[in-house]
């Protein structure tokens, strides 16, 4: 996958988002991911933010500050 520029339009295996932010360190329970890309579908409460990996792939989703996925163990 593409390191997008912030604001800018990415098509991954997961939809078109927008990234919101990239190159980020996101330290979650299966450890510290760096070089992430952040990216969001909608905006406001409402959006929904997917932290992608470079090697790795989908690590995270949360929407509104809270987790709905993360990821636990990744081999």
């Amino acid at each position: 996958m593409k390191l997008g520029k912030v604001g800018t339009s990415i098509q991954t295996d997961y939809g078109k988002m927008r990234v919101a932010s990239a190159n980020k360190t996101v330290k979650i329970k299966a450890g510290t991911f760096k070089k992430c890309i952040v990216a969001k579908i909608g905006s406001g409460k409402k959006a929904i933010n997917y932290v992608i990996a470079p090697k790795h792939g989908l690590i995270q989703i949360s929407q509104n500050g809270k987790s709905i996925l993360e990821a636990i163990k990744i081999k």
